[in-house]
């Protein structure tokens, strides 16, 4: 049963996740969302690897959010940090959610890990169950299958379902290379090591 739609960036987690749905064959679609990262071109390139790396063609949908606000978080040290989008999970949620309603799909998986929920809220399984329990009406429920697990947990799955070298973690590639300083990097690199 094709019942699960997955918001894919072309990371680590997510396409872990696009693993696990084209194993249990439960893969329905994928929705990638551009609301103006820096890095959306090589996101955007690794999803497309992620499905040719799993053999899989489910539905694919883009979602344009380019005009989106993104504000720069503060570092502890005061200067500008990583840039934040507010509401962000909530606003791929809702189309995710929509794009399953429309192919019949009652799940909408996130890759939200452990490791993320310390810094976002919208990361925690409360803030998951608030928004399921939001979506039911619909007939859609979220799910985080990762929220439980560590970074380096889910490296070694990408590794051990050959999505590892697949994936793109960074947030500000520097002439389309990672970056190697940002969040995302250094939670890889930490994680790999």
């Amino acid at each position: 049963m094709r019942d699960v739609v997955i918001l894919c960036s072309g990371g680590v987690d997510s396409s872990v996740l696009v693993a696990r749905a084209v194993r249990d064959q439960r893969l329905a679609g994928v929705v990638f969302v551009n609301y103006g990262q820096p890095a959306a071109l090589m996101e955007w390139r690794a999803v497309q690897q992620i499905l040719k790396g799993v053999g899989s063609e489910p539905m694919f949908h883009e979602v344009p959010l380019t005009t989106t606000y993104v504000r720069a978080m503060k570092d502890p040290a005061g200067s500008a940090g990583a840039r934040v989008v507010p509401v962000r999970n909530l606003m791929m949620v809702a189309h995710a959610a929509n794009f399953a309603v429309r192919l019949g799909a009652s799940e909408v998986w996130i890759g939200a890990i452990g490791d993320d929920a310390a810094e976002y809220h919208d990361c925690r399984p409360e803030w998951m169950a608030l928004v399921s329990s939001a979506l039911a009406g619909d007939g859609v429920r979220l799910a985080a299958p990762l929220v439980n697990m560590s970074k380096r947990e889910v490296v070694d799955e990408a590794r051990e379902f050959g999505m590892l070298d697949l994936a793109w973690s960074c947030y500000t590639p520097i002439a389309g290379k990672p970056c190697m300083s940002c969040n995302s990097c250094r939670s890889r690199i930490g994680a790999s090591a």
